[in-house]
């Protein structure tokens, strides 16, 4: 499902006012520069979701990622992301050849953010077109939503409570909503399905059968970041250990 996601270390200096540039193409890529400083990070991740079908407790989990994509995510109970989530989060988006056009402004909450559509120019891309609204004073996405070619939605909302992590773009919160019949459902999870039993196959059946019938059902993910370790080492191996 999702990997979504998007952690680092903020100088109180890079907060001292706004950060202007002259096209929606170079706002990108002062945006892109600063999520690039992370070159490596790990997370603790507190995991609430909200499925109509699905009985799922509040979950943990830990995520370390290392540039210029690999990610890496265990919990002891589930980890409940978007697999298309590797190729939805900003920093996966904008690590790729895009063109970015200007869509002007528009309210997010209370404030004024600058709204910027993403185009991605290679072609083998499952995104079709992305749109940000940008925080132009702290400059960080604060909503990213994307369309799948195969159709489909994804859009998180993105706030950055810990100044620290904000350099480079990273959350201390993050809400991901989209349709359950448009995504991938984790092969395990520790949930139940609801009318299902704790046998595997029948709880696989279960997410089967509902997910077949999930068309107009929408998943709502809620994620705090804490505990970012930015810039740490992190063996390669991390990424390749077999799912158990």
């Amino acid at each position: 499902m999702m990997r979504l996601v998007f952690g680092a270390v903020l100088a109180a200096s890079a907060l001292a006012g706004p950060v202007y540039a002259s096209t929606a193409q170079e706002l990108l890529e002062t945006i892109r520069t600063r999520m690039q400083g992370a070159k490596t990070y790990i997370a603790t991740m507190k995991i609430k979701v909200d499925i109509s079908f699905l009985q799922a407790p509040e979950a943990t989990a830990t995520m370390w990622f290392k540039a210029p994509d690999k990610t890496h995510i265990e919990s002891p109970t589930f980890a409940m992301i978007p697999k298309q989530g590797a190729d939805l989060n900003a920093m996966k988006l904008l690590s790729q050849p895009f063109t970015a056009v200007d869509a002007g402004t528009e309210a997010v909450g209370s404030k004024v953010m600058k709204k910027v559509r993403i185009l991605p120019i290679d072609e083998s891309s499952t995104v079709a077109v992305a749109t940000a609204w940008i925080d132009t004073t702290l400059m960080v996405p604060v909503k990213v939503s994307t369309t799948l070619k195969k159709g489909g939605t994804f859009v998180a909302e993105l706030t950055y409570g810990n100044a620290a992590a904000r350099k480079y773009c990273l959350p201390s919160f993050a809400k991901l909503s989209f349709d359950v019949a448009n995504f991938e459902l984790p092969k395990t999870i520790s949930g139940e399905f609801r009318n299902s039993q704790d046998d595997p196959k029948k709880a696989a059946a279960s997410a089967k059968v509902a997910k077949a019938g999930a068309k107009d059902t929408k998943a709502v993910v809620e994620i705090q970041y804490t505990d970012y370790k930015i810039n740490v080492p992190i063996s390669d191996s991390k990424f390749t250990e077999k799912k158990k």
